[in-house]
């Protein structure tokens, strides 16, 4: 095993022994499994938040003409899913009892890790979207496509027609919130900067905010955020407290 690891507000390139360049997000951890060329199979494990770009391998012996070619199967594992892959980019977050999972372009299945109704995590019928068959545990996603899903809530969502600057502005230097409760901002830079927020007033929980933030230290990220939001914030004891 080969671990990689980042801190609060750090992010770090890695390119994996296989070729394939990994972007892991702050505050996250990655487990490669270095025999690969041994099993036949890349996998790894996510707890956090990365990127990845993917090298298609193609397998060893001879391809019949009448055959598609194959390629060593690519797998990142998280508590919730794992992410077959066949040669892509796309983003993964694990984090919260949650995974969130963001095609920006191949093809990747996801297999849940139970077996999920999609009627129920879809809605009626006719909102469900045609690739996604009632009682299944896999989905295959296209690109812009993205999932949700948390075993522990028994919670599956996903949309389509997303950007990479919407799901993964990160990798780009920038943080990207649109039209998004104040509450769900916080939980999000509290996963990248480590601080925790305490809001007196909760009224600004529910508050919808359009961000765009740069990827820098915190002393940036929360001046920002006063004169953006036009709200008051004081670190004290080592929490963050914001007021309006």
């Amino acid at each position: 095993e080969v671990i990689y690891q980042t801190g609060y507000a750090e992010t770090r390139e890695i390119i994996l022994d296989d070729n394939s360049l990994v972007k892991l997000n702050a505050n996250s951890r990655l487990v490669w499994n270095g025999n690969w060329q041994k099993t036949g199979i890349r996998e790894l494990e996510l707890q956090g938040e990365a990127f990845f770009e993917v090298n298609r391998i193609q397998e060893a012996g001879e391809v019949n003409a009448l055959e598609a070619e194959k390629f060593l199967p690519f797998r990142v594992i998280t508590p919730d899913l794992t992410v077959n892959v066949y040669g892509t980019a796309f983003n993964v977050v694990a984090r919260r009892q949650k995974t969130d999972v963001f095609l920006e372009s191949g093809s990747v299945e996801l297999e849940l890790n139970e077996e999920m109704a999609a009627k129920e995590a879809f809605g009626a019928p006719e909102q469900m979207e045609t690739s996604i068959t009632t009682n299944t545990n896999k989905i295959m996603m296209e690109p812009g496509d993205a999932v949700s899903y948390s075993v522990a809530h028994h919670f599956l969502e996903k949309a389509d027609n997303g950007t990479t600057q919407g799901n993964a502005a990160w990798i780009e230097g920038s943080l990207s919130f649109e039209n998004e409760r104040l509450e769900e901002v916080l939980l999000q830079l509290e996963d990248i900067y480590g601080k925790t927020f305490v809001v007196s007033d909760t009224s600004l929980l529910h508050r919808k905010v359009k961000l765009g933030l740069p990827y820098e230290d915190w002393n940036t990220v929360s001046g920002l955020l006063t004169l953006t939001l036009e709200i008051a914030m004081k670190e004290v004891d080592g929490k963050v407290i914001l007021e309006k």
